[in-house]
């Protein structure tokens, strides 16, 4: 750097931070998660004046002085940086990691997965439902094969005459009770990766 910048030279005021209006409060949609000097954070730093009326961003490399009453070098270019940011404010990208997401997006993030979440109770409910008929209904399977295997005619008769008396054929009995199996392993497999989905998608990344 030339010495003969520091010849009269004046504090670096910084650069004054333009957020525009049209994002809603500064506080809520700009990214203050980012702000720091853990690796990947943003490359200036921001003080806030006048009850947070006024802004000023110094870039991490600034000069400190300047021969003028202007921000030096490094701090002009912190206005293209802050642009940036606020164009990114404007949408966020689903897969966008939480760390990169402004106070507004987080609270976004967070409602949309609780919708999720009771959209996933609500189905869990009725898959429950659906499992108890199917659990009833294999206890009805249950006792037509024990039955059978004991050669209890009465109790066979009872049973086939119980469901005819609802309304089925001897078709639909035959089937129904040869299909119950497999309907409430397929039932069972559905609700359990139903689960693994909802914790995949609600992980924090």
């Amino acid at each position: 750097m030339d010495e003969s910048l520091y010849v009269d030279s004046q504090p670096c005021p910084g650069a004054q931070v333009l957020w525009p209006d049209e994002l809603g409060p500064f506080n809520d949609t700009f990214p203050w998660s980012q702000i720091g000097d853990e690796p990947g954070s943003l490359p200036f730093t921001i003080e806030v004046h006048e009850r947070g009326r006024r802004r000023i961003a110094w870039a991490k490399t600034c000069w400190g002085s300047y021969f003028t009453s202007t921000p030096c070098p490094e701090c002009t270019k912190v206005p293209d940086r802050i642009h940036e940011l606020a164009s990114m404010s404007l949408e966020t990208k689903p897969h966008t990691n939480l760390q990169f997401r402004n106070p507004f997006q987080l609270r976004a993030w967070i409602h949309d997965r609780k919708d999720l979440l009771n959209q996933f109770k609500l189905q869990a409910l009725n898959t429950g439902r659906k499992l108890a008929t199917l659990v009833g209904k294999v206890a009805d399977y249950g006792h037509l094969v024990f039955a059978v295997a004991n050669s209890d005619v009465p109790r066979v008769q009872a049973i086939f005459q119980a469901a005819l008396k609802n309304g089925s054929g001897i078709r639909t009995i035959t089937r129904t009770f040869t299909t119950l199996k497999a309907l409430t392993i397929a039932a069972w497999t559905w609700l359990f990766s139903s689960t693994v989905l909802v914790a995949e998608d609600c992980c924090i990344r």
